[in-house]
């Protein structure tokens, strides 16, 4: 079975909850004998060995994306009946 995990960020190193269960949820999907993507956010640079780590499970692939809020995405924010944690994802 074909499975794309989509995930706020990079899984690797896997120090809180949040990480654990992404990690997990790739690894295990993946030992079950699935060919699975994982597709991720990720602000900063990502150690070359926890890419590669990643890769030996599966296929990965990152978009480099900032989810920081900005005076702009306030203002969106309070222009519209989005919540700015949905303006910034927009």
């Amino acid at each position: 079975m074909k499975i794309l995990q989509l995930s706020p960020r990079f899984p690797l190193p896997p120090d809180d909850g949040g990480k654990i269960v992404l990690s997990n949820t790739f690894k295990y999907l993946s030992k079950l004998g699935n060919e699975v993507h994982l597709f991720c956010f990720e602000e900063d640079t990502i150690e070359e060995k926890l890419i590669s780590e990643v890769q030996s499970m599966g296929k990965f692939f990152q978009y480099k994306y900032t989810p920081k809020n900005t005076a702009s995405i306030a203002l969106k924010s309070l222009c519209t009946n989005r919540s700015a944690y949905l303006a910034k994802h927009f």
